[in-house]
């Protein structure tokens, strides 16, 4: 992160750039794997995702918020996944969390329609619930988060932005998104395995 400044006689000359360095994101999340990983999506979404010259400027705070706290490791899972849920609000890609699509109640939420992005009840998905992304708890303040739900989190929003910010553009998620969901993933399959070995021991 850097602060530049642009100064030029006139506003259609090339003028010059002098920059300084404001905060070390890349240097401070190198010391642990998952951090990188999750700054390397963060600007892979983030370049390719987002309009050139366009103005966002709640994506970009919400970037302000989040590469500081990278180095927190799993913890800043919730701020990447709130991130890009910013992300796909601000480009026209909203997901509707407020109440269920089919029953119209506000409690009990636990499903998204992969098609229309609206949230679903348990008792409103039936017998189409396999069919439905499961929409983690803490997206609504009900529960803390942990590996299962900041992968389902990941999940939910990697299928959005792979359908809609990057699917427009025809272009596919960017490989960095997709390796951090892969390496989420994997460590919430090996906490299950370890997990089934201690009750069997």
């Amino acid at each position: 992160m850097v602060q530049v400044r642009w100064i030029a006689r006139l506003s259609d000359q090339l003028g010059t750039f002098t920059g300084e360095l404001i905060h070390a994101g890349a240097a401070h999340a190198m010391q642990d794997a998952l951090s990188l990983a999750m700054l390397t999506a963060a600007c892979a979404v983030a370049e390719g995702a987002v309009p050139e010259r366009e103005p966002h400027p709640r994506v970009f705070e919400g970037l302000l918020r989040l590469i500081p706290r990278l180095p927190l490791g799993e913890a800043s899972l919730t701020d990447l996944i709130e991130w890009e849920l910013v992300v796909l609000a601000d480009l026209g890609y909203g997901l509707d969390f407020s109440c269920c699509a089919t029953t119209g109640r506000s409690d009990g939420l636990a499903y998204v329609s992969p098609r229309t992005g609206r949230a679903v009840t348990a008792e409103g998905a039936g017998v189409w619930a396999a069919r439905l992304l499961p929409l983690p708890p803490f997206l609504l303040g009900a529960a803390a988060p942990d590996m299962a739900a900041w992968t389902a989190g990941l999940r939910l929003t990697g299928h959005f932005l792979a359908r809609d910010a990057f699917g427009h553009q025809h272009r596919p998620l960017p490989q960095a998104r997709a390796m951090l969901y892969d390496r989420v993933s994997a460590t919430l399959a090996e906490q299950t395995k370890d997990d089934v070995t201690r009750h069997a021991g």
